[in-house]
């Protein structure tokens, strides 16, 4: 139960330091007395809140009154929460006069006299007993206050001192200061003995001078000790007991853990049979400092977590006392687990890589900014059958071909200048002196500036595809070679046929006469369709496939087909649609040559009684032709190669002759000239539909 007490004003003896039996009761009254906001009462004007009595019968209420210093207690905010009578008297106040108010509003800044000065050391000495919890003393400063509210305001001259009041958390909860109004010991001056008073005031003042020399130097210590690059701490004596650790040294053992003020073990309990408490004994005990590199530890990172490995660098210097003997040990290191993880895979790294770079059936190597090599795997040592001294820097040079060699040279200057990939076809001389068709690439490899740091290269063997390749390429000439002169002499006859036949269509025949004549121009003209494939497939193969855009009418050309193919067609007939417009810009010929063979196609696949449909449209840059027929689906292993030369479906089948399956690979080819598409869709009850798909105008 908690008591509101008034208390009587006390007499001068109150001015007196405490007592150390009244020091003793106080400190017993820390966890006794319960601050809160007091309330005024009229008369004495002061209330606090204090647990009536202990269990061992002291009235610390009663205590708290009669102490005959003059003693206060602030909050952390520096707010006045209780002061005794005694204090009230010294400052000729009343409670309602300092109730809510802080400490440097009773005692403010004032510029026209030692305000400013005073306030500035009382405020500092206020704040180091919040922050650092422990105690501060002021031996002498000058403040001009009243004496009674309303006043006159005169210079008093003042010594205090500022205890903390600790919470359950350990942290200064309150500050209870102890103030002596030492003016008339001031103003005594030379009083007998002479100079005392001057002489422990000046004394005072000096010490208090120092005070604030060295606690702004602790400062500036602490300050340079939590901003250390690695981790510190400060263990004093031999249970090596934390009394310093900075930010670093928590985030490397948890920075939930309470350790200022226990010993090692009992603050890093897994630290237990790691050896580091031996070290740490025997530093403290022979004075002899321990440097540790690459030391692994296990530690936890708060009770009950499992511990993880930590990689360090650590010294453990002995701090020597005036006899020379260790009285704690400061403790500054690294902790290098994350680099020593990054060294760890990078070294794997690259030993993968170079096992991967040895695997490689490639040539590979690397080259400095100069072009001079610098390393090449084993499969370029093996083919050159020459150890890596012999290859390396410039020795590449002599195993290219004297003829490669100009060439070479110059390409790669233009890439070591430009830094542009470097990629030349040279040949090898290999460990037997034949010499190998190679494709070399290089590209550059930039540092973090951007700057070429050196080159990566690969050799890798062409021979054979080069050989085939030009194998190829020579019978791909000599085959249009072929078609060309058979092309061009099988011309000259059917001419003479084509003419001739013409001419007998013109003579008086009879009925007979007139159906072989007929015969014989639709053969001529079904050979010069061949002759003409056999051109372009040619021409195809060879890689050259010109086409000569312009103004073409689109509707005109399909409708032209359709009718041709209808008086082959037989049984089958065709109808044809078209949307948009009809003009657009493409080769004519070679377009009609496009309709004509799938039309004809769809002619040649459709059963009798079939549906055929044409349907061509034009949108914008958009235009699309779709030949459609009823006739039986073309198996999938056809449609993979339907473009294919002399590729003929198995339901191909034609009234006058056969096909050479050219038509449909020409097609393909005319729709790539013109930068275009040729799709089919082939589905059982679906019919067959081909897709070509082109730009409306095509440029040359």
């Amino acid at each position: 139960m908690h008591d509101a007490i008034p208390m009587s004003h006390a007499d001068e003896r109150g001015h007196e330091p405490l007592g150390a039996r009244q020091r003793s009761l106080v400190d017993r009254a820390h966890g006794r007395i319960s601050v809160g906001t007091p309330a005024p009462r009229p008369g004495d004007g002061y209330i606090a809140r204090v647990t009536a009595r202990d269990p061992d019968g002291v009235d610390f209420a009663a205590l708290f009154a009669a102490l005959p210093g003059a003693i206060c207690v602030l909050d952390r905010e520096l707010r006045y929460v209780a002061a005794n009578p005694a204090y009230l008297a010294l400052l000729g106040a009343t409670w309602d006069h300092l109730a809510g108010r802080t400490m440097l509003e009773v005692f403010p800044d004032d510029p026209g006299a030692p305000n400013t000065a005073s306030a500035v050391m009382l405020r500092a000495s206020l704040s180091r007993v919040v922050e650092t919890g422990q105690p501060d003393e002021l031996a002498f400063i000058p403040y001009r206050v009243s004496r009674t509210p309303g006043g006159p305001a005169e210079v008093r001259y003042w010594s205090a001192t500022h205890t903390p009041l600790r919470g359950p958390d350990g942290h200064a909860r309150f500050v209870i200061a102890q103030t002596h109004d030492v003016t008339e010991l001031h103003e005594r001056g030379d009083a007998s003995p002479p100079g005392l008073a001057h002489g422990v005031l000046d004394r005072a003042s000096r010490v208090q001078a120092a005070h604030r020399l060295v606690s702004a130097e602790l400062a500036e210590l602490r300050r340079l000790f939590e901003q250390a690059p690695g981790f510190v701490c400060f263990l004093r004596g031999p249970e090596h007991r934390f009394e310093l650790a900075n930010a670093s040294y928590l985030a490397l053992i948890g920075k939930d853990r309470a350790i200022i003020g226990k010993p090692v073990l009992d603050a890093l309990p897994e630290v237990h049979g790691q050896g580091f408490l031996e070290i740490l004994d025997r530093v403290f005990g022979t004075g002899e400092a321990f440097v540790g590199r690459g030391v692994r530890i296990e530690l936890a990172r708060g009770p009950g977590q499992a511990r993880e490995a930590r990689v360090l660098d650590f010294v453990y210097q002995p701090i020597l006392g005036p006899d020379g003997r260790a009285v704690g040990i400061f403790v500054q290191g690294h902790d290098l687990t994350e680099q020593r993880l990054a060294e760890t895979a990078r070294a794997r790294l690259a030993e993968e890589h170079r096992v991967l770079v040895e695997m490689l059936p490639q040539q590979v190597w690397t080259a400095n900014i100069e072009g001079l090599l610098t390393s090449i795997n084993a499969q370029g040592t093996r083919y050159f059958g020459a150890p890596r001294e012999a290859i390396i820097g410039a020795g590449w040079k002599d195993v290219v071909h004297p003829d490669d060699l100009p060439v070479a040279l110059e390409a790669w200057a233009r890439s070591l200048a430009t830094g542009v990939p470097y990629e030349m076809e040279f040949r090898l001389r290999a460990g037997d002196g034949s010499y190998r068709w190679h494709l070399a690439r290089a590209t550059a490899l930039r540092g973090d500036a951007g700057a070429i740091a050196q080159w990566l290269g690969t050799n890798t063997d062409i021979d054979e595809a080069r050989r085939t390749h030009d194998e190829l390429r020579a019978r791909a000439d000599y085959e249009a070679q072929l078609i060309g002169i058979v092309s061009h002499d099988l011309r000259n006859p059917l001419s003479t046929i084509s003419i001739s036949a013409s001419l007998l269509e013109s003579a008086a025949l009879d009925a007979g006469g007139q159906r072989i004549v007929g015969h014989i121009a639709n053969a001529t003209a079904r050979a010069g369709q061949l002759i003409t494939d056999l051109l372009d497939f040619a021409q195809a193969r060879s890689g050259s496939f010109p086409i000569s855009p312009g103004p073409t009418n689109l509707a005109v050309l399909v409708r032209r087909a359709v009718d041709d193919a209808k008086l082959l067609g037989g049984e089958r007939s065709a109808t044809y649609t078209h949307t948009g417009p009809e003009v657009g810009s493409w080769d004519e010929g070679r377009i009609m040559q496009l309709i004509g063979n799938l039309v004809g196609n769809a002619f040649q696949h459709a059963p009798a009684g079939a549906a055929i449909a044409v349907r061509t449209g034009i949108a914008g840059d958009r235009t699309t032709l779709e030949v459609f027929n009823e006739g039986p689906p073309i198996a999938d292993h056809d449609q993979t190669r339907l473009f294919e030369p002399f590729a003929r479906g198995r339901s191909a089948r034609t009234q006058r002759g056969r096909s050479v399956g050219l038509g449909l690979f020409i097609a393909n080819k005319i729709v790539a000239a013109h930068r275009g598409t040729l799709t089919v869709r082939s589905v059982a009850g679906e019919g067959t539909t081909f897709t070509v798909t082109l730009p409306t105008r095509v440029a040359l």
